[in-house]
């Protein structure tokens, strides 16, 4: 199977030795704001082309049952397209520390783990790069979803997964290539952050008026039918920055 680009990273907890691991949240404390760091890892390490070998759902695991820190790749792996590391941490010194402890502490553990798959001194570029943002922006990273250059603009299409503690939404940015003035604004507050990949598929322009047309299927259906689609937005009307 040929390398692929990650798509997803999961938090999972052993509670017992050889046990199947389950979502983290037993036998480690954690607010569930967790599993929101990891969705923002995995989509920044996403747009910037991260590969994860020959599968894209990389699932970790938490452990008391190795040495703290130590990082083995599980010899059982129920479909192909997904893989579990484990990693010792202690669950006594974990659940000590405060929430912010604890966010700080699986960001690295994450950039841990990533180094230890990188497949190339490129790819631990790019781990450390999201690993730097995500210090320095919490939950306010801002991942871009889909780019358009017309003969006038550069369009960039981005979101935020819950920053603040707050719901997920999407922005426009609009590049004028001519005077190099750039606007932007949020485009639409998101259910869940996910929705935008079915709400933005194609991005055109026409007399000034920029065109989000959304996805066509089955799927995308289920996750625009509470929005409005197409979305149209005026370039003039955004705020420039």
């Amino acid at each position: 199977m040929k390398n692929t680009i990650i798509r997803d990273i999961r938090l999972f907890e052993e509670k017992t030795r050889g046990s199947f691991p389950s979502y983290i949240g037993e036998r480690y404390s954690v607010n569930k704001s967790i599993h929101f760091l990891s969705a923002r890892y995995s989509r920044k390490l996403r747009e910037l082309d991260f590969i994860t070998r020959d599968f894209h759902h990389l699932y970790i695991v938490q452990t008391p049952f190795l040495a703290e820190g130590e990082i083995v790749e599980s010899a059982n792996r129920p479909e192909k397209w997904m893989e579990f590391f484990y990693i010792g941490v202690s669950p006594e010194l974990y659940n000590l520390k405060s929430k912010e402890e604890k966010e700080n502490f699986t960001i690295k553990l994450i950039t841990n783990v990533l180094n230890s798959i990188a497949i190339s001194a490129d790819q631990l570029k790019i781990v450390d790069q999201v690993f730097q943002n995500l210090v320095k922006l919490r939950s306010n990273l801002e991942i871009n979803h889909l780019t358009k250059d017309t003969k006038k603009h550069t369009i960039i299409i981005s979101y935020q997964i819950r920053p603040e503690n707050k719901i997920s939404r999407a922005f426009i940015k609009c590049l004028d290539k001519k005077t190099g003035i750039t606007r932007k604004s949020i485009l639409i507050e998101l259910k869940s952050y996910e929705d935008i990949f079915y709400i933005v598929s194609t991005i055109s322009e026409s007399n000034g008026i920029i065109i989000l047309k959304p996805r066509n299927s089955e799927t995308a259906n289920f996750h625009i039918k509470s929005y409005e689609t197409p979305l149209k937005i005026n370039i003039d009307e955004m705020p420039i920055i």
